[in-house]
């Protein structure tokens, strides 16, 4: 799977993350990419290389307490919804 999303105005970059040097790397060479957001605000980005099991984790966090600080009142809001059906 390749997926690719541009940056949109109101997207706010945390910076880059760089998995390698890749040993032998080959076209189509697969690497496992998990990112994470937190209602903290904490992004969390794992890069894992199957072939050589090579793993690499960053953490980023801009200091604002997630996307708009309410993150956490959202959630509870939502979780407190009940949908009958």
């Amino acid at each position: 799977m390749k997926e690719l999303r541009r940056l949109q105005e109101e997207d706010r970059s945390l910076g880059f993350f760089i998995f390698g040097p890749i040993a032998n790397p080959k076209k189509n060479y697969p690497v496992e990419v998990h990112m994470s957001y937190s209602l903290d605000g904490v992004v969390r980005c794992r890069a894992f290389d199957g072939r050589t099991g090579e793993e690499v984790e960053r953490i980023y966090q801009d200091g604002a307490g997630g996307a708009d600080g309410n993150l956490g009142a959202q959630k509870v809001l939502v979780d407190s919804v009940t949908i009958a059906g």
